[in-house]
């Protein structure tokens, strides 16, 4: 749910700049990327966007846009540590591998804001040691990257 409130919030951001975009420059011939997103039972049910490759905030959108990934990615990754936290003990260390893989790949904007969880699942004794020395190596890079 909340990644869906996310991905709809970029997607009205990206599509209010497009629309400006469009009523401020004449409509070059150039390459165009297209977005559709059909919602179906919700209203509007159906989203287009478009962003000339020359227009003045294709790079303004695609920066947004990943952003945007991101944060909703990291949501991902909460909610699955928090449901892992609290019903899958054992499988805690893979959600906290998953993570640790896409931190590597320098894909989440705002790690910092899963320390809390790091920081309960590093001091839990519920949990296997492996997953909680993870926690707190996963915590303190993250401390010291910021």
């Amino acid at each position: 749910m909340k990644t869906s409130l996310l991905r709809f919030i970029l997607l009205i951001a990206v599509a209010a700049m497009a629309a400006s975009a469009a009523f401020a420059v004449p409509a070059p011939s150039g390459a165009k990327l297209t977005f559709r997103r059909i919602f179906k039972g919700s209203s509007p049910e159906f989203i287009e966007i478009s962003v000339r490759e020359d227009s003045d905030i294709a790079s303004a959108a695609a920066q947004l846009l990943q952003i945007f990934e991101g944060l909703a990615r990291q949501q991902e990754h909460v909610d699955l540590i928090s449901r892992r936290m609290k019903y899958d003990r054992l499988g805690i260390n893979d959600a906290l591998l998953q993570f640790e893989s896409d931190l590597n790949r320098s894909l989440l904007p705002e790690p910092q804001r899963v320390l809390p969880v790091l920081d309960q699942i590093a001091s839990d004794s519920r949990f296997v040691d492996i997953a909680r020395q993870r926690a707190r190596s996963l915590a303190e890079r993250i401390r010291h990257q910021g």
